[in-house]
């Protein structure tokens, strides 16, 4: 539970932080989700975005450089927003200059409403049509053999699909990480289904077949 009682002096990306070890038991696939809720609502000028869930996909350390969406899967056609993060390691045995992130977006996601969310370290970001660039320059990241807690890295950030994609539609993703002048390490590709699971998806689907 935390109390702030003035966003003008938050920080959205240090001020609150979770630490969460996750059972050994645990299977590769499987969701750990997160819901924050924001209360009370009194006086509050918009009320409908107060409840924000995030899920994040169980993964192996074998893999440290990976890329996950939320929602996963199948999205009703309501849904419009997808939120990727790009996690990446320095598995070398020396620190990493620079790092850069090399992400061509789908075409049925629509670039302009790219909004940086959150972010291991400040990077510069650059949008060329559907390929998004982001540059970390000078971040000296260490080597996992060196500092293994510091090896890390990660970026996050949220676009909008198009309306009117029609049901079944696949919208793929993934990203070329880029070590100093290493060959690019590619990510898993992230995969969303376009798909009917309420009646504001089935309306969604009868106008677009009607365009």
């Amino acid at each position: 539970f935390y109390s702030i009682n003035d966003y003008g002096t938050f920080n959205f990306n240090d001020s609150i932080r979770f630490n969460i070890i996750t059972d050994t038991n645990s299977i590769l696939g499987e969701q750990v989700c997160f819901e924050v809720i924001v209360d009370p609502l009194i006086g509050d000028v918009a009320p409908d975005n107060n409840t924000y869930l995030h899920c994040f996909n169980i993964v192996n350390s074998y893999d440290p450089n990976d890329k996950q969406v939320n929602p996963i899967a199948e999205i009703d056609t309501s849904q419009f927003w997808l939120t990727y993060t790009i996690r990446f390691q320095n598995t070398g045995n020396a620190p990493a200059i620079h790092v850069r992130i090399v992400d061509t977006l789908h075409q049925h996601i629509d670039n302009s409403t790219f909004e940086l969310l959150a972010f291991s370290h400040q990077p510069i970001v650059q949008i060329v049509s559907k390929e998004v660039k982001f540059n970390f320059p000078n971040i000296n990241l260490p080597d996992s053999i060196a500092n293994e807690p510091e090896s890390h890295g990660f970026v996050q950030y949220r676009v909008r699909r198009k309306n009117n994609i029609s049901i079944g539609t696949q919208i793929h993703n993934s990203a070329y990480i880029y070590f100093d002048f290493n060959p690019p390490i590619q990510t898993n590709t992230t995969t969303n289904t376009i798909a009917v699971t309420g009646t504001v998806g089935m309306q969604e689907s009868l106008n677009a077949m009607e365009l």
